[in-house]
């Protein structure tokens, strides 16, 4: 298929560049917890992470990155002040 057109994946479901499908949606919140280094591939595998030890990884995930959006958002409004960062 050309670039930028929907090509249809092995379950029949469009395959559109930059979107999840319907099985990876479900597990993305597992490879954000191993993306972020905070948990191991062979560490989910095997059984060794659980999964509510998963979701608490994600919870701080959340936090810290809601803290870092917050204080990038307060430099910002400061800088459009004319003040120090």
């Amino acid at each position: 298929s050309p670039k930028g057109i929907a090509r249809h994946n092995r379950r029949g479901e469009d395959d559109i560049p930059g979107r999840v499908g319907e099985y990876f949606g479900r597990i993305t919140f597992i490879y954000r917890a191993i993306d972020s280094g905070m948990v191991s591939l062979p560490d989910v595998t095997s059984g060794r992470v659980t999964l509510a030890e998963i979701a608490e990884v994600n919870h701080y995930l959340d936090m810290k990155s809601d803290i870092e959006y917050y204080a990038n958002e307060k430099a910002m409004k400061k800088t459009q002040k004319g003040g120090r960062h």
